[in-house]
Parts: C-alpha cells; structure tokens; sequence
C-alpha cells in the first residue's frame, strides 16, 4: 500500500513538474511576442504598419522553422554541432540570394563557434539570418557587383555593396522604404548583440557597407 502511495505522489510531482514547465514556456514565448512588437512599435505609423508587422513576426518564425526542417532532413535526430547549423544558415540565405541576383560568397572559421555557444538554436537561426538578410537586401538594391560577403570566425565580418546614395551608418537607421520590415531586423541584430555581450560597428570600406561584430566579455 506504501509503494503504490509513493508511485502516485512521485507521478503527482512529475505531473506538477511538466505544468510548471509548460507554464514558464508559454510565458516566455508571450514576452518574446511583447518584445519584437516593442522593437518596431516606434516605427509604426498606420494599421497597415502593424499588419506588416505582424506578418514579420510569423515569417520570422517559418524561417526558423524551415532552417529546423533541412536540418532534421540531412541530420535526423542528431546532435547538429554549431559549425553544422550556420552553414545551413547561410546555405539557405545563398538560394535566396541567387533569386535576388546577389553573389554571396562566405568562409567560416574554425572558432566560429565561440560566437554561437552563445547563442540557444532559435537565437542563433533568428540572428544570423536577420543579419544576412539585411545584407542581401541591400546588395540587390547596387546598381553593379550586388555582391555579399561573410567572414564568420571570432569576429563576423559582413560586407555589402549597397545602392549608390548617401547613407548613415547610424545602427539604429534605415533608409529603405519600408522602415517597419527593415527596422524590425535592424532591432534583433542590435537587441542581441546587447544581450550576448557583442560590439557592433558600421563602416563603409571600398564601395561595401561593412557589419563588424566582435565579443566584448
């Protein structure tokens, strides 16, 4: 009679356990839902903005969810190492390039993955592909060479030729016309960086537009 007392309690605490967790989960995903309408509530200027907006959040996610896939496909159920991961990462942002008539040519280092163990899965998905995506973005706007290039090791390297215009190298700015979209991936890079305890700096070098981020702790 004890041992079967004892088997329900123990299943009574798993039980709240699972609960428990699931509670926090739902809770997180909320607050990260709060979060990235914050990112771009300052850019919103009309309901149409907010549609927009929200169309953003949920392609974000299919993004993430698609890299997920492709890797599930070569990889089943395997531990995917970081290496592994960003290669996809960049991979798919490659094919999307090529749509766009982007030329994007990349080389990731042996410590790549410094950088990454900072990062949980989702995270890393959502920051690369939101910091190649404003690169490919932009290079398909130059006039000639619509050209990217990424050097991912312990520090990321990213350079893009950009439409031939005065630009500001302000981070928090954007000249594209649709500032909510493009804001939105702006604020991601940006809030991450802060969050991950990395540097972010703008410079122009040469006809590219130059995304350098570097660990700071």
């Amino acid at each position: 009679m004890q041992t079967v007392s004892t088997i329900i309690f123990a299943a009574l605490i798993i039980y709240l356990i699972i609960s428990y967790v699931s509670r926090y989960k739902l809770r997180q995903q909320n607050e990260e839902l709060k979060y990235k309408l914050e990112l771009i509530s300052n850019s919103m200027e009309t309901e149409n903005d907010i549609v927009r907006a929200k169309y953003r959040i949920s392609h974000e996610e299919e993004k993430i969810n698609t890299i997920k896939e492709r890797l599930r496909g070569k990889y089943g159920n395997r531990l995917v190492l970081e290496k592994k991961l960003l290669e996809e990462i960049v991979l798919y942002e490659k094919e999307r390039a090529e749509l766009m008539e982007v030329e994007l040519r990349y080389e990731i280092g042996k410590y790549a993955e410094e950088i990454m163990l900072r990062f949980s899965m989702d995270e890393n998905i959502a920051f690369f592909l939101n910091l190649i995506d404003n690169a490919v973005e932009a290079a398909s706007l130059a006039e000639e060479h619509k050209q990217v290039i990424l050097d991912i090791d312990r520090v990321i390297v990213v350079k893009n030729t950009y439409k031939n215009e005065k630009i500001s190298l302000n981070p928090g700015s954007t000249s594209k016309d649709n500032k909510v979209m493009h804001g939105f991936g702006l604020g991601i890079i940006r809030q991450y960086c802060f969050e991950k305890k990395l540097s972010i700096e703008y410079t122009e070098e040469q006809g590219f537009m130059v995304t350098t981020i570097r660990m700071t702790a």
